[in-house]
Formats: structure tokens, C-alpha cells, sequence
């Protein structure tokens, strides 16, 4: 039996079966919350550090990661904490007192979570028609917070596609 290569982290130095990074990736914008603790580290931040961060997020404690990685729990939490909590704090401005923390301060950023939604239009409209005013009126009704990414999974009406 061979894992699937979506299943590998490829984060990991060892080929681990990584459900959870596949859940973080798509759930979370973690591209983005890597840009900004890059930026808030000054420098990018390591394989491991990408690896440790997924895990954290999705709700591993040290102690579980440490296990998942085949590594000492030692090792795991003081280089957590010199690294991936560090670089949270001051990305958000709030000071880490469990791991837990980290998903936490992160979601109430509100700008790494993904959003998802199918969007079906019922009639033919052209790009160049829409109101952009009255589209911002409807994402807001709808308490959608800027930046999130729309993806137009349906289109109904003109079969021509044009």
C-alpha cells in the first residue's frame, strides 16, 4: 500500500502521513499567515518552523507533535518557544501563555480562515455590468471581511459560455 502524495508533509525532514496538514491547508490561508510571521521574524521561517505552525494550528499540542515527528518533547517546546510563539506575538500583539493560543490569536485576526461558499448566478451577466457598489453592499450583508478569495464554482444560463 503507497501513501498518497498529497498525504506527505512536505514540510517534514521524514515522509510523514499528514492528514492535518492537508485539513490546515484547506481551511486556513497559510500562505499567507507564513508571509506575515516571515515579516514578523524578518527572515523565512524554517521547514520545521512551516511544519510545527500547521500542526499548532490544527490543534496538536506539543507533546503530540513531538510524537507525530518522532522527536523529543523537550526539543519540540523550548523550540516552539523560542520560534513559532515568539513570531505570534508579535504578529499579533498578544502574549502566548499555551499553545492553544496560537490557533486562537490567529483566528481572531480574522484574515487567515477561508471562507467557503459556492456562489450560483441563475441568468447571463456580463463582468462589465455589475454594480461594484452593489456587490460590496451584498458581501457585507453577508459579513464577508476583506481579504477573502470568491471562487464562482457555478454558472447557470448561457450555454456558449460566453
Amino acid at each position: 500500500m503507497t501513501l498518497s502524495s498529497t498525504l506527505i508533509c512536505p514540510y517534514s525532514t521524514s515522509q510523514i502521513n499528514c492528514k492535518e496538514c492537508v485539513k490546515v491547508e484547506k481551511q486556513w490561508n497559510i500562505k499567507r499567515v507564513i508571509e506575515d510571521l516571515t515579516q514578523a521574524k524578518c527572515q523565512h521561517l524554517t521547514k520545521s518552523e512551516i511544519c510545527w505552525l500547521r500542526l499548532l494550528i490544527y490543534g496538536l499540542s506539543p507533546e503530540e507533535i513531538a510524537q507525530k515527528l518522532s522527536l523529543a518533547n523537550s526539543h519540540i517546546k523550548s523550540a516552539l518557544s523560542t520560534s513559532i510563539y515568539r513570531y505570534v506575538e508579535s504578529l499579533t500583539g498578544r502574549n502566548l501563555k499555551k499553545y492553544s493560543q496560537v490557533r486562537l490569536f490567529l483566528q481572531e485576526a480574522e484574515k487567515y480562515e477561508k471562507i467557503e461558499f459556492e456562489l450560483e448566478i441563475g441568468k447571463e451577466i456580463k463582468l462589465s455590468d455589475i454594480d461594484p457598489e452593489l456587490l460590496m453592499y451584498t458581501v457585507k450583508k453577508l459579513g464577508i471581511q476583506f481579504p477573502v478569495e470568491f471562487i464562482v464554482v457555478k454558472i447557470h444560463g448561457n450555454e456558449n459560455n460566453e
